[in-house]
């Protein structure tokens, strides 16, 4: 299951984020907080669950209680990196020129090694930049888990066409993916799915088959 952690202090903007998401994804459990100390509890229980969260998507600037004025926050991206490294962090702000941002993703979110991430300004299209990053994202998860180092007996039996029948649910859940968010996927991860899928995009509906040619 999807595990979706959101931490927005704008009220209107959090409900309509969470709805958003919610109808995307129907099958996602989301989670929201409106401060730093309510997202880091959230993190915690999340731990202490052993349900680590797959995507978080973070204001910039938070409250770090309620009734206090929303400032510049690292703390939540640091936990989260620290706790829970394979998550996706997507920065959300409506200050993507402020100097604190800019040294925030140049620390902890550049070179070879760093966590993926995700940073969208805060303007009309922003939401729909933020389900083209979490789609790539979802996809790319299948994918690895499908044909990843860690899925080295998946891949052989789908290279051979011995597919057992929960494999092959798997399969069929990252075709229908594929092809529902084809126009939203990024053009790195389109690549990537080219790699093991025959896609068919002149004219909809998007046709995606597993190429038994590699």
């Amino acid at each position: 299951m999807f595990h979706i952690l959101i931490v927005e202090d704008i009220l209107n903007t959090l409900e309509a984020l969470r709805d958003l998401l919610q109808e995307e994804f129907p099958n996602a459990l989301i989670e929201t907080a409106p401060t730093v100390a309510e997202g880091k509890e959230k993190i915690r229980v999340a731990m202490a669950k052993n349900q680590p969260f797959n995507i978080a998507i973070l204001d910039f600037k938070l409250p770090a209680h309620k009734g206090h004025n929303p400032e510049v926050d690292e703390s939540l991206c640091q936990e989260i990196r620290s706790v829970m490294p394979e998550t996706l962090v997507i920065h959300i702000t409506a200050f993507h020129e402020d100097p604190a941002v800019a040294r925030h993703i140049t620390k902890y979110h550049t070179g070879v090694n760093a966590p993926r991430v995700g940073l969208i300004q805060k303007n009309a299209r922003w939401p729909e930049k933020l389900l083209g990053e979490m789609k790539s994202y979802s996809i790319e998860e299948q994918m690895n888990a499908l044909f990843g180092p860690k899925a080295i007996a998946s891949a052989r039996s789908l290279e051979s066409g011995r597919i057992g029948a929960g494999l092959t649910q798997t399969l069929a859940k990252l075709i229908r993916d594929i092809a529902t968010y084809w126009n939203d996927l990024d053009d790195e991860t389109k690549e990537k799915v080219r790699d093991r899928f025959s896609i068919s995009d002149k004219q909809p509906p998007v046709r995606v088959s597993l190429r038994l040619d590699i």
